[in-house]
């Protein structure tokens, strides 16, 4: 994208921390990584706080992102061909080729009891690659259904994900392909009609304050989906108010980064975390908060460099 939009690239690289931050945690909340956990309660209230919205971010950037790339002029072909390149290619490369023989280093007894390379491929067990098929599918979808009247008219489109939503049960399909896109195909859509109708008028100062309150009422009396869409869109107008007050904030090296290469640190980071913590012996004795921060820091620090690397040798 040629001309990319700053409030988008701080959304982007907060969307991928959060992430991240919420993997560092979940070795001190109730989830724990594969057999391994110190329970913090104040640490674990983070990552269940985090893991509320932190996917359904992505999904709302994507939608975002289809309308400001197409202006909803989309030629169904050229356009899905291209997403099944840039996504179920590289989660097929990724599982079989990285994420599925990692996981064998890092869990050998896990590995004996349930193969990760025939468990993927049978998607059983895809660990966070499951972001990349469940986009494509929401796609494919919803690129579909803009080729109907219903273009005109997204706010439909999201009652029928809505709709989907709460019927989920009644589809006896695979969870990853069809049950996951329907889940998330909210915020996909919620991000396409801001981008809709946003692009067309000038957003309103303050807005995000309303929207905040929204959010805090939600949560409060437990209207989950409700919650995470304003707190989603909270965040969205809270970072168009930084963008405009801070224009150069954007330009920030690693603003730019995250935001640009934030597919391929996201398929890398994961594993790479859980290779730290082998590493360290799952730190049962180091402090909760310390410990949180240090697979953090590392995981980082390492995936980024990682692909900075890639990135030379790519351009040579």
């Amino acid at each position: 994208m040629k001309n990319r939009l700053p409030h988008i690239m701080l959304l982007q690289t907060f969307a991928f921390l959060i992430v991240v931050l919420g993997h560092a945690i979940s070795l001190y909340s109730i989830t724990g990584w594969y057999g391994h956990w110190h329970i913090v309660s104040s640490l674990n209230a983070i990552h269940d706080f985090i893991y509320l919205f932190h996917m359904q971010l992505f999904f709302f950037i994507s939608g975002y992102l289809l309308f400001y790339t197409t202006k909803g002029e989309i030629k169904w072909w050229q356009y899905n061909k291209k997403r099944f390149f840039r996504l179920v290619v590289p989660f097929y490369v990724a599982g079989i080729f990285y994420y599925a023989p990692m996981m064998e280093y890092i869990n050998p007894i896990l590995a004996l009891q349930n193969h990760h390379l025939s468990a993927f491929i049978k998607l059983q067990s895809t660990g966070h690659l499951w972001f990349l098929l469940t986009l494509f599918c929401i796609s494919l979808i919803f690129t579909t259904l803009l080729k109907t009247p219903l273009r005109n008219y997204p706010y439909i489109l999201l009652a029928l994900f809505v709709i989907a939503l709460y019927n989920q049960q009644n589809f006896y399909l695979p969870e990853i392909v069809i049950k996951k896109a329907m889940q998330y195909g909210v915020y996909f859509c919620l991000g396409y009609i801001i981008s809709f109708y946003l692009s067309k008028n000038e957003i309103c100062k303050y807005t995000y304050v309303f929207v905040c309150l929204l959010s805090v009422i939600c949560y409060k009396y437990h209207f989950n989906t409700l919650f995470v869409c304003s707190f989603i869109l909270f965040l969205y107008f809270l970072f168009y108010e930084l963008s405009n007050k801070f224009p150069n904030i954007a330009n920030l090296a690693f603003i730019k980064f995250i935001s640009t290469n934030m597919l391929i640190l996201y398929i890398l980071h994961e594993p790479i975390m859980l290779l730290i913590l082998k590493h360290c012996g799952y730190m049962p004795t180091t402090h909760p908060y310390i410990g949180a921060l240090f697979l953090f820091v590392m995981d980082l620090l390492i995936t980024i460099n990682i692909v900075y690397i890639y990135r030379l040798f790519k351009v040579k």
